[in-house]
């Protein structure tokens, strides 16, 4: 009887340690799995993702100021300068931190600087440019290009469409205000790798007799969000 008792023991810790190794095989596979599942479903980019990229990017006046001026080749965020810069954050800025400055000690100031001009009096017044604080812009700035970008603004020039105005603590903007977005289409869009890459096709100026242009904008993926890296005029 003993013995008996002893092999049913036995024979329920088998089971009991077949159990446990099937449980824990289990466990572990599910997790490779939802892991997968998550790598998955963090890489895949939508229409609706690819779309809200391209309109931060395709709007006045980052055509004429980034892509139009840009030779052939990719141009990365790294290497443009003030004004293409400047433009990308512009057309993204919204009203937020705008300041106003016509009739104001602000304008006296910039006019006595020859920063802006007085009113009809020159091709820059209070109503032409855009100022916003500097905080505002480098906010815009960083959900552009990535939460580590640096914005750093040379102030050699106030004659460039973006500078930096240092008393103030102010960013001066000067950018046309025409609108080319009707003539910029994209294409196709897909993922590779870490990176969003989009296809535009571009006809600027324009209308009949210009040709039109292919562009590929990237933007690198961090922390779940797609951030604008370069574009590449393709031949």
């Amino acid at each position: 009887m003993k013995e008996k008792n002893n092999n049913i023991f036995v024979v329920i810790i088998v089971i009991l340690s077949i159990l446990l190794i099937i449980s824990i095989g289990y466990t572990i596979y599910d997790k490779i799995e939802s892991s997968k599942t998550q790598d998955e479903e963090i890489k895949m980019l939508t229409k609706q993702e690819a779309e809200e990229l391209f309109g931060k990017i395709v709007k006045d006046p980052i055509i004429e100021n980034v892509v139009f001026d840009n030779k052939s080749g990719e141009l990365k965020v790294s290497n443009m300068d003030n004004n293409q810069i400047g433009a990308i954050i512009y057309a993204n800025m919204g009203g937020s931190g705008k300041k106003e400055i016509c009739n104001t000690e602000l304008e006296d100031d910039l006019i006595n600087l020859g920063i802006i001009s007085k009113i009809d009096e020159g091709q820059y017044d209070c109503k032409i440019i855009d100022i916003y604080e500097f905080d505002k812009v480098k906010e815009v700035a960083k959900s552009l290009f990535g939460k580590n970008y640096n914005l750093v603004i040379n102030q050699s020039s106030i004659n460039d469409s973006f500078y930096y105005y240092d008393e103030g603590n102010m960013a001066i903007f000067r950018y046309p205000g025409a609108s080319y977005e009707d003539y910029i289409e994209l294409k196709d869009y897909k993922l590779e790798n870490d990176t969003a890459v989009l296809n535009i096709e571009t006809n600027f100026p324009a209308g009949e007799g210009y040709e039109k242009d292919n562009y590929k904008l990237r933007f690198k993926l961090d922390d779940d969000n797609y951030y604008f890296y370069s574009i590449e005029k393709l031949d």
